[in-house]
């Protein structure tokens, strides 16, 4: 048994998801996840929800909400219905490109960040961003988004590092960032990559230096749940990620 609880977000297996959310709750607990990881907007019901957690044992951890769902007249909705399905962590995925791009929108970003993570912190909740290439990326200037984001952002907001969308970057090492920020990478997406593959490679197959990602979360990160992403919805190998995942925090 791990160490520690390791999940999937289902969007590895988005179609299977669409389709039949009890299918796609089971089939991830037959992989031996502990919990999972929600997307996008509310497709079924938080009474079906509940339900194939408690038949499949699993729990939310997390849900990649997108930003316009945590907007003024749409918040309460969703802490509701987070709430409902017994779930503290809204993890922001992704941007629009009005609210990246340059230090002044990344700062204006930060501070929404701050006013939608006040809101969810009256309510036992907390913010999460997850990343993707672009905020490793420098400005014109030379500064990096994601140390403008996170240096600017509440000390409980969380940084999501996505590992093998930090190394696709080609300007930073997955765990490089999770000490820089310590305590910050409550939830961290475990995803392999290769310099040659890309994203279409298992775990243990890539080029993620996974001892030193497991360390620098043990020693720095905070960390409490190790979740699989994967991109091809292809369920043998994520399966095989699965398992590499649980071998790797014995």
């Amino acid at each position: 048994m791990a160490k520690y609880p390791v999940g999937i977000e289902l969007y590895s297996i988005r179609d299977l998801y669409a389709q039949d959310l009890m299918k796609a709750l089971e089939t991830v607990k037959a992989m031996g996840c502990d919990y999972v990881e929600f997307f996008g907007g509310f497709q079924y019901s938080t009474d079906s929800i509940n339900e194939g957690l408690a038949k499949t044992g699993m729990s939310c951890v997390g849900w990649h909400t997108p930003v316009d769902m945590l907007t003024d007249d749409k918040i309460d909705e969703t802490i509701a219905f987070n709430q409902a399905v017994r779930n503290p962590y809204i993890v922001i995925p992704a941007l629009p490109g009005d609210m990246t791009g340059s230090v002044e929108n990344w700062k204006k970003t930060a501070q929404l960040f701050n006013q939608i993570a006040a809101k969810l912190r009256t309510q036992g909740m907390y913010l999460g961003y997850h990343n993707h290439t672009e905020e490793f990326v420098p400005l014109e200037d030379g500064t990096v988004p994601w140390d403008i984001l996170f240096s600017t952002v509440a000390d409980d907001v969380i940084m999501q590092v996505d590992t093998g969308n930090v190394l696709c970057s080609g300007h930073a090492e997955p765990s490089e960032i999770v000490r820089r920020y310590p305590g910050r990478s409550t939830i961290i997406h475990m995803k392999p990559y290769s310099l040659s593959d890309g994203y279409d490679v298992v775990i243990g197959k890539d080029d993620v230096n996974w001892p030193e990602v497991v360390k620098a979360c043990e020693e720095a990160g905070g960390t409490k749940y190790f979740t699989l992403e994967y991109e091809n919805q292809n369920v043998d190998e994520i399966a095989q990620c699965t398992q590499a995942l649980i071998a790797m925090l014995q």
